[in-house]
C-alpha cells in the first residue's frame, strides 16, 4: 500500500505539474477570447498551452536539447508566464458548475486515473507511439529513425511524451492524455451549457464521458484524445464565430486546427471541412475569412508539416506514397534495394477507407457498429451505444436548431473521408455529438416540465436554472458505461504493479515474449540488435534497436517468406545487423537443420522462441 501510495502520489504530482504549465501558459495565449464560462475558459487555455509546450519541446529537439535542465526550464517558464494574466482575470459571467457536479464528474474519471498507473501495455502505444517518444529522449533531439514503423509522422503528442519522459517515467505520459480527457469533458460541458443552458452541459459531459473508449485512451500512451480536444475546439471556436463574427474565434479554429493536424493526419480532414464550413457560411468577405483561417492554421501546422518534407519529400508521409517520388529512397542504402517502395501505402489507405464507407448504408449503421461491432474493430474498446438514441434526436431537432444540421453533417463528411475507419478517429465525434446530445436531452426535460400534469393545470413557464438532483442522478445513469467499463479494466489487470518485480510480472503476462525480451536485455543491455517476428508490439521495451515492424524497410512481409530460407534469411539479417532473432509462436521455426546450422536457440518461453545468429560469413551490417 506504501509502494502505491508513492505510486499515486507521484502521478498526481506529474499531472499538477503538467496542468499547470499549461493552463498558465494557455491564459496568456488565449487572453483575449471572450471566453465567459468558467469551464470553457480552463478548457481553451488548457489545450491552447498543451500546443504551445508541444511546440517550444520541437524547439528544444531541433536544437539538440531535448534534455532534463532545459524541458524543466520550459516548464517553468510556462508556469510563471501567465501568472499575471490568471491573476488579473475579470470575474467570469456565468456561475461555475455546483460543487455536487464537479465532485461527480471527478469520481466517474476516477477509475481511469487508477488505469493510468498500469504500465504501457496497449498495441499502438508500445509499437510505434512510445518508441518515437523514447528515442527522441535518448538521443535529446528530433532524429529519423528507420527502424520505427512511422519514421516521421505528425509527432506533437510524441513529442509532449519526450518530454515527460525526459523527467519522468512512461507511468507518467498517461497524464498527457488523462490531462485531454479533462480538457475535453470541459468543453463539451462549457459548450452544451452555453447553447442548452446548466442542464444541457451536465448532460453533454455524461453522455461524453459514457464512451468505454474514452477511459482506455485516457489512461494509455495513444495519441486520439491529444487530438480530440484540438478538434473539438476548433469546431466550437467555428460555431462561436459563426455567432459572433469575431476574427478571434476563427483565428483560435484556424489554431487548433492546425494544432490537431500536427496530431494526427486525421486533422486535416477536420481543418479542410471547417474550411469549406467558412466558404460555405455565407458571411461577407468570405475569401478574408478563409485565408485568417489558413494563416492560423499554418502557424501551428507549418513547422511539423516542413520536417516531414525535409525528411521525407512526402508532406503525408507513409500515405501516398507512390505519388511523391522519392519517398524513403535514403533508406536504400541501410536495408537494400526495395526498401524505397516499402512505404507504398496509399492505396490500401484509399481500401480502408472505401471498405469503411462503401455500401453507403455503413455510415448508416456506424453508430451501431461503434457500439457493438468489437471484432470489426480488431476487438478494441468502442463507444457509447447512446449515440444510437442521440443521432436520431439531432436529426428530429435539426430543423429548428441549424447547429445541429451542421455537426451532423461535419461528423457525417468526416467519416466518410475516413474516420469511419477506426472507433479511435471517431472520438471528435463523440464529443460534438455529445453537446448535440445535451441540446436535446435538455428540451425534452423543458419539454417534460412545461407539459401540465392535468387538463386544468397551468404550465410551467420555464425549468429551474440549475440542475435538479433527479438531473444530475439522470447524468450518473447516463454516464455509466465509461466508468463501468474502467472499473471492470482494473479487475481483469488485476493488482497495480509498484515494484520492478510485480512489473515484469505483470508485462510477462499481458504481452506475449516480453520474458525473452527482458532476459536478453538484462544479457546485453542496450547494445543488442533484434529482430522481432509477429512482435512489433514489443518495440518499446527492447532497449538496443528493435527490428521487425510491419511496414517500412525492415517490414516483416520481407522476412516472413525467408523463413523456409536459412540462408537468404542469415544473409538478409547479418546485411542489416541483426543478432538476435524472436519468433512468434514457435510453430513457424522450421524443422531445417540448414535454419540451426545459422541460427541458435537460447532461450523459449511459451510458444515464443529467441535465437541467436551464429558467426559466419555473412554481408556486415549497414551503417547509418
Amino acid at each position: 500500500m506504501i509502494s502505491l501510495a508513492a505510486l499515486l502520489l507521484t502521478q498526481l504530482a506529474a499531472f499538477a505539474v503538467l496542468t499547470a504549465a499549461s493552463l498558465s501558459l494557455g491564459r496568456w495565449v488565449t487572453a483575449s477570447l471572450p471566453l465567459r464560462l468558467p469551464l470553457e475558459r480552463w478548457a481553451f487555455a488548457t489545450a491552447a498551452g498543451l500546443g504551445g509546450l508541444a511546440t517550444a519541446l520541437f524547439l528544444l529537439g531541433l536544437a539538440g536539447l531535448l534534455a532534463p535542465l532545459p524541458v524543466a526550464a520550459v516548464a517553468a517558464a510556462a508556469a510563471l508566464c501567465g501568472w499575471r494574466t490568471v491573476g488579473g482575470a475579470a470575474a467570469p459571467v456565468a456561475a461555475p458548475p455546483r460543487r455536487r457536479e464537479l465532485a461527480l464528474a471527478a469520481l466517474l474519471v476516477t477509475p481511469a486515473l487508477v488505469l493510468s498507473l498500469y504500465p504501457p501495455i496497449g498495441f499502438d502505444a508500445t509499437t510505434y507511439h512510445l518508441p518515437t517518444a523514447a528515442a527522441l529522449a535518448r538521443a535529446g533531439r528530433l532524429e529519423l529513425i528507420p527502424e520505427q514503423l512511422f519514421p516521421v509522422f505528425p509527432q506533437l503528442a510524441e513529442v509532449l511524451f519526450a518530454g515527460v519522459l525526459v523527467l519522468a517515467t512512461d507511468v507518467a505520459v498517461h497524464t498527457v492524455q488523462y490531462l485531454c480527457l479533462a480538457a475535453v469533458t470541459a468543453a463539451v460541458w462549457a459548450a452544451g451549457e452555453h447553447w442548452g443552458g446548466p442542464r444541457a452541459g451536465l448532460l453533454a459531459a455524461a453522455l461524453w464521458l459514457a464512451n468505454p473508449l474514452v477511459h482506455y485512451q485516457a489512461a494509455s500512451a495513444y495519441v486520439d484524445l491529444v487530438m480530440t480536444v484540438f478538434a473539438l475546439l476548433a469546431a466550437v471556436a467555428w460555431e462561436r464565430w459563426r455567432e459572433e463574427e469575431r476574427a478571434e474565434w476563427l483565428i483560435a479554429c484556424g489554431a487548433f486546427g492546425g494544432l490537431a493536424a500536427a496530431t494526427k493526419y486525421q486533422g486535416l480532414i477536420w481543418l479542410g471541412l471547417l474550411g469549406v464550413a467558412t466558404l460555405l457560411a455565407g458571411r461577407r468577405r468570405r475569401f478574408v475569412a478563409v485565408a485568417l483561417l489558413s494563416a492560423a492554421a499554418a502557424a501551428t501546422l507549418c513547422p511539423w508539416y516542413l520536417r516531414i518534407i525535409a525528411l521525407t519529400r512526402n508532406p503525408l508521409f507513409p500515405l501516398l506514397s507512390q505519388w511523391f517520388p522519392g519517398t524513403g529512397s535514403r533508406w536504400e542504402a541501410v536495408a537494400g534495394p526495395g526498401a524505397g517502395r516499402a512505404w507504398a501505402a496509399g492505396r490500401g489507405f484509399g481500401g480502408a477507407i472505401l471498405a469503411s464507407t462503401w455500401p453507403p448504408w455503413r455510415l448508416v449503421t456506424l453508430p451501431w457498429r461503434l457500439a457493438f461491432d468489437r471484432a470489426g474493430f480488431s476487438h478494441q474498446s468502442l463507444l457509447s451505444p447512446w449515440y444510437l438514441v442521440v443521432v436520431p434526436l439531432a436529426i428530429l431537432f435539426a430543423s429548428r436548431d441549424h447547429r445541429l444540421l451542421r455537426w451532423l453533417a461535419l461528423v457525417t463528411a468526416y467519416a466518410a473521408l475516413g474516420g469511419a475507419t477506426d472507433p479511435r478517429f471517431m472520438l471528435p465525434c463523440a464529443a460534438l455529438l455529445a453537446i448535440a446530445g445535451g441540446l436535446c436531452g435538455a428540451r425534452l426535460l423543458r419539454r417534460a416540465a412545461a407539459s401540465p400534469r392535468d387538463p386544468g393545470a397551468a404550465p410551467v413557464a420555464r425549468a429551474p436554472r440549475a440542475p435538479e438532483l433527479w438531473v444530475t442522478l439522470l447524468a450518473l445513469a447516463l454516464a455509466a458505461p465509461g466508468p463501468l467499463y474502467a472499473c471492470y479494466r482494473l479487475a481483469r489487470l488485476g493488482p497495480v504493479p509498484t515494484t520492478r518485480p510485480s512489473r515484469d510480472a505483470f508485462l510477462t503476462r499481458e504481452l506475449p515474449g516480453y520474458e525473452l525480451v527482458r532476459w536478453l536485455d538484462d544479457r546485453c543491455g542496450g547494445s543488442c540488435v533484434l529482430y522481432a517476428l509477429r512482435a512489433e508490439n514489443l518495440a518499446y521495451y527492447v532497449r538496443g534497436r528493435f527490428l521487425g515492424q510491419v511496414g517500412g524497410p525492415f517490414a516483416q512481409r520481407r522476412v516472413a517468406p525467408l523463413l523456409a530460407e536459412p540462408e537468404q534469411l542469415y544473409a538478409m539479417l547479418s546485411r542489416w545487423g541483426v543478432q538476435y532473432l524472436l519468433l512468434r509462436p514457435r510453430a513457424a521455426t522450421p524443422p531445417d537443420p540448414h535454419f540451426t546450422a545459422r541460427f541458435r536457440s537460447l532461450r523459449v518461453a511459451g510458444d515464443d522462441e529467441l535465437f541467436a545468429l551464429r558467426p559466419g560469413q555473412a554481408p556486415g551490417p549497414s551503417s547509418y
